[in-house]
């Protein structure tokens, strides 16, 4: 759970995962988050979206935002992108 964490913050400060290039054969990637985990990073991601931020999502690559965040929330960061470069959408409160 720790890791989940620690992910979530990492990348709420704009820390994107990097590309870890050609591993050894003694090295290993991160496994898979538990169900718990993923269940974190979903609600930490919706609410940033509710906010107007899309770091958490993007800071991985598209298939694999897909697969931890599900289309719906990775729709929603593009459709917050987009919108964010149209002059006719601003945020903030009135």
């Amino acid at each position: 759970m720790e890791a989940a964490f620690a992910r979530v913050r990492e990348a709420a400060n704009d820390g994107c995962h990097q590309d870890l290039g050609d591993l050894g054969d003694d090295q290993g990637l991160e496994p898979e988050p538990s169900k718990q985990e993923l269940a974190e990073l979903r609600a930490a991601a919706a609410g940033e979206l509710m906010q107007g931020g899309t770091t958490l999502i993007r800071c991985r690559s598209p298939e694999m935002a897909l697969r931890i965040f599900g289309e719906r929330l990775v729709s929603r960061a593009d459709q917050l992108e987009v919108g964010s470069r149209s002059p006719l959408m601003t945020y903030g409160h009135r």
